[in-house]
């Protein structure tokens, strides 16, 4: 005669159980399509995230400021402004580059190893930028944030890191857990 399992008797399987559904139900952020170092790309050197503005017209730094308080503080990131150049993680600039093919750019300056980034630039290229709303400054804004903390181009959800930069003004709630499961 085969037992019938009862509940009431096997508390410590039904824990175990649920445990594991829970485990199995999380996203593992490593298997982001869109997320990690590569292709230009690297992670944040950490949780606390600084920004100092370098001569930001009003219109990008509103839209800075929007991107860091709605976009990336929401998330276990948590940004701060900061006074000295060389001690902020992300230096933010707008320029006149001309015509060469892009809203804003990403880049590490100074790389603590293959993956991880000490200081990255962030410019606006004020000659494509010309003439952009205020939501797609902030979409364009957000998406190269995005970057300096790991995010790379996702064209198959509505989510700032579009490839396009001008979609969205947010981050996924998938680019979220992976932010948190990084940070």
């Amino acid at each position: 005669m085969r037992p019938q399992f009862s509940a009431a008797r096997s508390p410590a399987l039904i824990a175990s159980i649920v445990a594991v559904a829970l485990l199995l139900s999380q996203a593992a952020p490593g298997l982001a399509t869109n997320f990690g170092a590569g292709g230009g790309v690297m992670f944040a050197n950490g949780a606390a995230h600084s920004f100092i503005y370098v001569g930001l017209t009003t219109n990008y730094q509103i839209a800075s400021d929007t991107a860091r308080t709605d976009d990336l503080n929401p998330t276990d990131i948590n940004t701060s402004m900061n006074a000295s150049h060389d001690a902020a993680d992300v230096a933010v600039y707008d320029e006149d580059r001309g015509d060469v093919g892009y809203y804003g750019i990403y880049t590490c300056i100074a790389a603590a190893n293959a993956t991880t980034c000490n200081h990255a630039h962030v410019v606006f290229n004020l000659w494509a930028g010309l003439g952009l709303t205020a939501a797609k400054r902030i979409s364009n804004t957000c998406h190269e944030f995005g970057h300096s903390v790991g995010l790379r181009h996702d064209n198959t959800r509505p989510t700032c890191m579009h490839d396009d930069a001008l979609f969205p003004t947010n981050y996924t709630d998938h680019d979220r857990i992976h932010i948190n499961g990084k940070y």
